[in-house]
C-alpha cells in the first residue's frame, strides 16, 4: 500500500525561515511513513503565465505546474485570480482543489495564515503551523517590496 500523502500548503520554497519550517515538516513526515507534498502560490513576478491578472480575466485560467523543490518533494505551483491582490493568492481555485484532493491529509507551514485559506474555504480538516499573525507578517515583508 502507497505512504499516506501528506499536503504541506506553503509560500514558494525558496529562501527564508518558511522554507526551513517546510524542511522540517516534510522530514519528519517522510520519517513517520508520511509522502510529503508541497503546494504554493507561484508568484505573478516569477511565472506570470500561471496566474490571471485583471487585464486577463476574460481569456484565461489559472494554472499550475508541478516540480521537485526541497530535498526532492513532489511541489506544485499554482497561479491565482488577481494576482495583484494578496488575499486572492490562496484562493480554492480548480487546481487547489484538484491537488488537495489528491492528498490523504492537510497541513499548513506558512509566515501567516494566508496559506491555510483553501483548505479553510473547502471545510478541510488541516494543522496549521503559523509564524506570526498576518498584520505583523505583512509589515515585515512590505519592507521589502521594491
Amino acid at each position: 500500500m502507497a505512504n499516506a500523502r501528506v499536503l504541506i500548503a506553503t509560500i514558494s520554497p525558496v529562501d527564508g525561515g518558511v522554507p526551513q519550517m517546510v524542511r522540517f515538516c516534510a522530514a519528519l513526515l517522510r520519517k513517520n511513513g508520511f509522502e510529503p507534498v508541497l503546494g504554493h502560490y507561484q508568484p505573478y513576478s516569477v511565472s506570470p503565465e500561471l496566474s490571471v491578472p485583471s487585464f486577463k480575466l476574460l481569456t484565461k485560467k489559472p494554472g499550475s505546474l508541478q516540480s521537485v523543490a526541497l530535498e526532492g518533494y513532489e511541489s506544485h505551483a499554482l497561479g491565482a485570480w488577481l494576482p495583484e491582490l494578496e488575499f486572492t493568492h490562496y484562493q480554492a481555485t480548480d487546481a487547489w482543489r484538484r491537488l488537495m484532493d489528491s492528498c490523504d491529509y492537510h497541513v499548513s507551514a506558512s509566515g501567516n495564515c494566508l496559506a491555510a485559506l483553501p483548505y479553510v474555504q473547502t471545510r478541510r480538516s488541516f494543522l496549521a503551523w503559523v509564524a506570526a499573525g498576518l498584520v505583523e507578517d505583512r509589515k515585515d515583508r512590505v519592507r521589502k517590496f521594491p
